[in-house]
């Protein structure tokens, strides 16, 4: 997400108020304020607007019925790996597999079918679209086995 919305400057990368900041500080000749990235899910929500569309052709995410749900359950995962406090892990598998599978759909249209990332290097291009379909191949796998 941050990639598709950095677009040569990061401001969209940045929480509002930075960003605001950030360009007073560039119109003023003033020194830059310390740059912070937005929230995953405020990144997502831009993603999903009109402000991603800043070159010609390129649109917008938009979700399906599953996808908002899954990129929130993303989002508290990863919360709480990142902001690690001491106790017991338990996670649940059963719909894990289809909750991954919907954030590869964001990632695969942002890479791909956003035309907001340019691949400067064919090669990596392929390399991480072959990932992608690795990763979404074994996740059906697995999602036969652990999803309702």
């Amino acid at each position: 997400m941050a990639l598709a919305l950095e677009q040569g400057n990061a401001l969209l990368v940045m929480k509002d108020l930075v960003a605001a900041k950030w360009l007073k500080a560039h119109e003023s000749g003033a020194p830059y304020p310390e740059d912070r990235m937005d929230f995953f899910l405020s990144l997502y929500e831009k993603v999903k607007s009109d402000e991603v569309c800043r070159y010609v052709g390129s649109k917008k995410f938009v979700p399906g019925v599953s996808h908002d749900s899954s990129m929130r359950t993303l989002n508290e995962l990863r919360n709480g790996f990142v902001h690690f406090s001491p106790k017991v892990w338990s996670i649940e598998l059963a719909g894990l597999p289809s909750i991954c599978l919907d954030c590869l759909d964001v990632a695969q249209f942002l890479g791909w079918d956003s035309g907001t990332i340019i691949w400067h290097d064919e090669g990596l291009s392929r390399r991480a679209q072959i990932a992608l379909t690795v990763l979404r191949a074994e996740l059906s796998v697995i999602s036969r086995i652990y999803d309702p």
